[in-house]
């Protein structure tokens, strides 16, 4: 058995309460602010910027860069 499948009854538990728990802890009003906002627009354009440089860095033969940074973007689906 690995450490991995011996921790996993464990951590089934722990990680949700973990994560309840620190959601609880948000001040949703401080998320509002604009300067909050602001930085959180700053950091979002610079992630997309930064995975389009990152895929400018690719190597490979016949690849399309820009299918390789746009694929690292994440998506969040609803449903």
């Amino acid at each position: 058995m690995t450490l991995s499948q011996l921790l996993h009854p464990l951590s089934s538990l722990v990680v949700p309460l973990f994560s309840v728990l620190m959601g609880l802890q948000v001040d949703v009003v401080s998320l509002l602010s604009p300067t909050t906002l602001v930085f959180a627009g700053i950091l979002t354009i610079g992630a997309f910027v930064g995975k389009l440089a990152g895929a400018a860095g690719l190597v490979s033969r016949g690849a399309d860069r820009m299918a390789v940074g746009i694929g690292m973007i994440p998506e969040e689906r609803l449903a």
